[in-house]
């Protein structure tokens, strides 16, 4: 009798390499050095090689793609703009320190912010 198939796996899982040796084989890449010759370099196969580099020319850039979700609405800079304010009165409160850095954003967005840093 034929063993089943369905408990076989259908693909092996991606093998993880640092962003640093997959940037170095990018480099290696762009020198003109052969697929073979950098996998015998790096002791990473050839098709492992392939695949780096076919995703490498859709990311353009060595590091893996990650989702970049909601932007926030306070980058660092507006958290140390207020900073300064509460360092100058430690009792202000979140609407005063909106209308003070003048920011254009909600009281909850300023007090989840502060909550975030431990304030």
């Amino acid at each position: 009798m034929a063993p089943s198939t369905s408990s076989l796996p259908l693909e092996a899982p991606r093998k993880y390499y640092s962003p640093y040796k997959r940037a170095r084989i990018v480099a290696l890449q762009t020198v003109g050095i052969s697929y073979r010759d950098i996998a015998r370099r790096e002791g990473v196969s050839v098709g492992s090689i392939s695949g780096i580099l076919k995703r490498y020319g859709v990311q353009k850039f060595a590091k893996l793609l990650q989702r970049l979700g909601r932007l926030r609405i306070l980058i660092e800079c507006d958290i140390r703009y207020l900073f300064r304010f509460i360092d100058q009165d430690l009792f202000i409160t979140s609407e005063e320190l909106r209308e003070k850095a003048n920011l254009a954003c909600s009281v909850r967005t300023i007090t989840r912010e502060l909550i975030r840093y431990g304030i």
